[in-house]
């Protein structure tokens, strides 16, 4: 990054990770630790160079609409903010283009929405399938929620996340979760919400996992859970989707 004649190689390679970034994370626990140090760095070495530099433009254009905000490189320091653009992001395709009229300034562009199912990652190496026993219950009334969870690698996996998402109307029978860890069928769980987070560890290869979670019909109400998903703990960028459960209780 100190060398001169290597700033093109060194600004592709920064661009390059900076569009690696999925859910907020750059990969698994040690890339992203290594992304950062390196991001961290070029800032530095940027900041430096802006020193030199007086004021310039930087044009924010979504499809035919364009922005400019006046940003000051000697003085700013703080995180600059254009004006709210999500009305130009309505549902379907864009193009957005950010260019400085000089120099470089670090950034990031985030977009949020909404998926009742998100798509299937095709480098997750777990397949996951869900099924509830019954589709309408009485209150008070017992259930299971019948778990299948499979290593699609030739590889063992030190730990896998398997996460429920329980209808509202519904709560897992938590002495009979013990009983899945006391029996080494899984080795701990939590709640989260109304996700039900299994994680199980050792998971040899092409090894199918099946189960059954002991649930409870609590509050009357017509329910479906957030979708269910599945993955390898270090690469929870590469997740398997799945339907939510639904119920009915009387």
């Amino acid at each position: 990054m100190n060398m001169k004649k290597y700033t093109y190689q060194v600004e592709t390679g920064i661009i390059w990770l900076q569009k690696q970034k999925r859910y907020g994370y750059y990969g698994n626990t040690n890339s992203n630790l290594m992304v950062l140090k390196a991001l961290i760095q070029y800032d530095k070495i940027v900041e430096n160079k802006n020193k030199k530099l007086k004021k310039v433009k930087c044009s924010i254009k979504i499809d035919d609409n364009e922005f400019v905000v006046p940003i000051d490189l000697a003085s700013e320091h703080d995180l600059i903010q254009s004006e709210d653009l999500s009305k130009f992001l309505k549902p379907g395709d864009h193009t957005v283009k950010l260019s400085l009229s000089d120099g470089s300034v670090p950034f990031t562009f985030n977009t949020s929405f909404s998926s009742k199912k998100p798509s299937t990652s095709e480098n997750c190496i777990l397949k996951m399938e869900t099924k509830i026993s019954n589709d309408t219950f009485s209150e008070g009334d017992g259930g299971e929620i019948f778990v299948n969870l499979k290593n699609n690698s030739n590889l063992e996996q030190n730990m896998s996340v398997c996460i429920i998402g329980l209808p509202s109307g519904i709560e897992p029978r938590f002495e009979q979760l013990q009983e899945l860890i006391k029996g080494e069928t899984i080795d701990s769980y939590e709640i989260m919400e109304r996700d039900l987070v299994i994680y199980k560890n050792n998971l040899n290869k092409n090894e199918e996992l099946k189960f059954k979670i002991d649930i409870i019909a609590k509050y009357p109400g017509i329910y479906k859970g957030r979708s269910s998903r599945a993955y390898y703990y270090y690469e929870n960028e590469n997740k398997k989707w799945i339907d939510g459960l639904k119920c009915e209780i009387n």
